[in-house]
């Protein structure tokens, strides 16, 4: 912008010592558009707004006074350039978010493959482990079926000495009592 204003005359009007009729399409200063407007010769949509010291506005010395138009236009703009930073400011910060995620659920995935691991290796222990104890089972049932034998065994060697001997002293006591003849 150049400090002008282009309008669009709705009626007549001297601008510049000049006769201009309806519809001349003028460039105007700032002081000379706010007459215009109070003479009710400039339509709604030229009204200028005061925007400010220029600036404020990050346009040239003469950009401080804008049309509507031209005021809601570098609006919409700013507007459009506001949201695309946030939006890419927020997608930014969201794709971090889904790489931190995705990187918790490689560790999560990892332990739980690590744990998969141990379990299967301590179930494999517990198997072996089933194993071992159900021969040492069979080993002392065995045994206990060994040894219950020889105790029975041992047992009826026992209660037959013990008949063997209580015959024999039953004899000794017969014999005592009445020795044998003896040849002469």
């Amino acid at each position: 912008m150049d400090g002008k204003i282009q309008v669009t005359l709705t009626g007549p009007a001297k601008i510049g010592g000049a006769w201009c009729k309806a519809g001349d399409t003028q460039m105007v200063g700032a002081t000379i558009h706010q007459q215009l407007v109070a003479m009710g010769v400039v339509p709604a949509a030229d009204i200028v707004l005061d925007v400010g010291p220029a600036s404020e506005t990050g346009e040239n010395p003469e950009a401080a006074v804008w049309t509507k138009l031209e005021f809601y236009a570098a609006v919409e703009a700013k507007a459009k350039e506001l949201a695309a930073a946030s939006f890419d400011g927020a997608l930014a910060e969201l794709e971090q978010e889904v790489k931190d995620i995705l990187a918790a659920a490689e560790i999560q995935e990892a332990a739980k493959a690590a744990a998969l691991a141990d379990a299967a290796a301590k179930q494999e222990r517990i198997e072996t482990l089933e194993g071992e104890l159900h021969l040492a089972k069979t080993e002392m049932v065995d045994a206990g079926q060994s040894h219950a034998a020889a105790l029975a065994e041992a047992r009826k060697t026992i209660s037959d000495q013990e008949a063997l001997i209580a015959r024999l002293q039953k004899a000794s006591a017969k014999t005592k009592a009445d020795p044998p003849a003896r040849a002469t």
